[in-house]
């Protein structure tokens, strides 16, 4: 293990040690229940969920995933540190996605957030993320926050070292929040998580799940412990119209943070629990993740300070000076932009109609007529044009009685969601391809680009390594 950068630890649960856990928490609840009886008041604690990890080693095939992350530029100049911490987990709704001032204003919040939770780390002399002293003085529900969105950014980054250590790469990386709104299952209880924090699909077709739990190291062991409770909620995962993948591994990563401390790391790969499928539309998932980089960009350039800019060499990216975020720039395709019109009008009108049928099955466990769903559609500001095209699409589906997941599927393939979706993705590869190997490091799964901006009066690095890249046979 390197001495430099923050320490991750990977363990794995041990079968019989649960059990020896398990029998030894019966005595003691027996021991309790008969002090109780005599009129006895005494603690006794249980045995702690670390007692039953060990060691993680890896398969044969398999390689020990990287132990540590060095600090090699300021905390957002990390690939996916921007996006994966608070702007990937909106609960996007259908007002929010057709609003421009509504989506707008979320996403000024997102980076309100983002900065609060970057003022906390800093660097150490051993090059890793530390946390600032004066962490100690602010509020607990604060903590929660800042905990939340720098645990999502190390959940990522273990999740990046665990996959890349079984030969895999990351395709899709979804938060439970949007997995939510893509889901073809009927959630049955308004604000009941059932979704892990991220599901991952990898370019290998694998999918894994991954809990984040973050917080002081202390109470880390009882966090992981919630955090495997809560992966057991999904052991299968598929698109809609193909064949639904047993989960490849449950992780669950505990991020401690504790003032004036560097940021130390727990992995665990739990034992799999009881069997449960979650079917995603694939188009819906992926047109989520990217309105969320596009806002996350506008809302960055409104401010005049922030120019755009382009990069000789880099034909198809725009990008954006970030100041306030520790001096990074973010790079997003020009040609985002140019759908994300499309992509609000045809996301919003599909989160219309699933909000709208959830709430009649939830409240009579009845199918929408297409006059509420029609009235429903008016009452979200709908142009009254695009009202009477969704209709269009949306009563003959209504009237033929097809299944929930059916009439969502359908009426997604009816807006042109995949072909959207495609668009997206076909850009993406083709932009990717055109990146020299240096540049592509600095991309995230979500189809952003982060560094650090160049000294001033310096050439621009990535210039000349696209220069060179062009110049490869």
């Amino acid at each position: 293990m390197s001495s430099s950068g923050n320490k991750f630890t990977y363990l794995v649960v041990s079968a019989p040690h649960v059990r020896r856990r398990s029998d030894e928490i019966e005595k003691i609840e027996l021991k309790k229940y008969l002090n109780r009886q005599d009129g006895i008041k005494k603690q006794i604690n249980h045995p702690s969920y670390g007692d039953v990890c060990v060691a993680y080693k890896p398969p044969k095939t398999m390689l020990l995933p990287a132990d540590t992350l060095v600090a090699s530029t300021k905390f957002y100049a990390i690939p996916g540190a921007l996006e994966c911490g608070y702007s990937q987990s909106i609960n996007w709704t259908a007002e929010g996605m057709l609003n421009a001032e509504i989506h707008r204003k979320t996403s000024i919040y997102v980076l309100a957030r983002l900065k609060l939770a970057g003022a906390c780390i800093g660097i150490s002399h051993s090059r890793s993320f530390k946390v600032k002293n004066f962490y100690q003085c602010i509020e607990a529900s604060e903590k929660a926050t800042i905990s939340f969105i720098i645990g999502g950014f190390f959940c990522y980054q273990s999740a990046t070292n665990w996959l890349n250590s079984r030969h895999e790469q990351i395709k899709l990386f979804i938060h439970a929040g949007l997995a939510d709104k893509a889901s073809l299952s009927l959630k049955r209880k308004k604000g009941k998580k059932t979704t892990p924090d991220y599901l991952i699909e990898t370019t290998q077709g694998k999918w894994h799940v991954f809990e984040s739990k973050g917080g002081e190291s202390s109470s880390r062991w009882q966090r992981i412990e919630e955090g495997i409770a809560q992966l057991e909620s999904v052991t299968r995962v598929g698109w809609k119209g193909q064949k639904n993948q047993p989960i490849s591994t449950f992780v669950c990563t505990h991020t401690s943070i504790d003032s004036g401390k560097e940021i130390a790391v727990n992995v665990v790969d739990p034992l799999p629990g009881h069997s449960r499928s979650i079917i995603l539309n694939r188009a819906v998932s992926v047109l989520l993740t990217k309105a969320s980089l596009i806002d996350l960009f506008d809302v960055l350039a409104e401010d005049e300070s922030n120019a755009v800019f382009s990069i000789p060499g880099m034909q198809g990216w725009k990008f954006i000076n970030a100041p306030l975020y520790d001096h990074v720039q973010l790079g997003i395709p020009e040609k985002y932009s140019a759908l994300k019109d499309v992509l609000r009008i045809g996301v919003g009108q599909y989160l219309a109609l699933k909000e709208i049928i959830d709430d009649a099955l939830m409240e009579d466990d009845e199918m929408p007529t297409p006059e509420a769903v029609e009235k429903r559609l008016s009452d979200l500001s709908i142009k009254p044009d695009d009202v009477r095209n969704a209709m269009t699409l949306i009563a003959p589906l209504l009237h033929k009685k097809r299944a929930y997941e059916d009439i969502l599927h359908l009426f997604s393939e009816k807006l042109k969601l995949p072909e959207l979706a495609d668009k997206f993705c076909q850009e993406d590869e083709r932009l990717e391809k055109a990146l020299s190997e240096s540049v592509r490091k600095h991309r995230s799964p979500w189809g952003g680009l982060v560094r650090e901006a160049p000294a001033p009066g310096h050439d621009d690095p990535w210039e000349k390594k696209q220069r060179k890249n062009k110049m490869k046979p």
